[in-house]
């Protein structure tokens, strides 16, 4: 009889934990559905509309799509520390957001058939080259310290990243209202080389100071 009841204990001990664990498995997966995170994802929706939008020369459109998602990129930021939203999903997803963005509009721009819109190829293998190279160290420290740790963009990155937002509405407002390519693209096309790179190597050295902490 006592063995009975003993059994009967431990088993409602083993529902019992078994719903906990369900219970907080939940919320853990509810917490991931975050404002902040919805923005992020929507980012990444809407880039490939500005392409399309380009290629159908609905420029327009494609201007007031690309004020969308870039504000999307100053929103989501802010949400999450406003409401406390950080999450391993937005850590991965929100640079991943952003360089999927800045890529295809300013790649849409740079092969678009524009007598208002001359970009050189050089300067968009530049940020493609250092997009991928942030991404992938990005990728790399969480890698190696398991997810506990990833690198916060520094005060470069952020300008660096504003500017090309900035100059890529540039490019839009040259087709759509001045009609020509004025000097301040040039300007432009030299600040942000110039941040690229500055805040590459701060990057790099970033990473690699994360990797010999993490290996010692």
């Amino acid at each position: 009889m006592s063995f009975s009841r003993e059994k009967k204990r431990l088993m409602s001990a083993s529902i019992n934990s078994a719903v906990s664990k369900s219970i907080s498995r939940l919320a853990n997966e509810a917490r991931w559905l975050t404002m902040s995170n919805v923005l992020t994802c929507l980012r990444i929706v809407l880039a490939p509309f500005v392409c399309l939008s380009i290629s159908w020369n609905l420029w327009k459109l494609a201007f007031v799509i690309f004020l969308i998602a870039a504000g999307t990129d100053l929103l989501d930021g802010y949400l999450a520390r406003l409401f406390n939203e950080h999450t391993r999903l937005g850590r991965i997803l929100d640079p991943i957001a952003d360089k999927f963005f800045l890529i295809m509009s300013l790649g849409s721009l740079v092969f678009v058939d524009s007598p208002f819109i001359k970009v050189p190829v050089w300067f968009f293998i530049l940020i493609l080259v250092r997009e991928s190279i942030l991404l992938a160290g990005g990728y790399l420290v969480m890698s190696i310290t398991g997810g506990s740790e990833s690198i916060k963009p520094s005060i470069w990155g952020k300008l660096t990243t504003f500017m090309l937002i900035v100059f890529i509405a540039v490019l839009f407002l040259n087709h759509l209202i001045v009609k020509e390519q004025n000097h301040l693209v040039n300007f432009l096309l030299v600040i942000i080389s110039i941040l690229s790179l500055f805040s590459l190597f701060n990057y790099i050295n970033i990473v690699c100071y994360k990797a010999k902490r993490v290996r010692n």
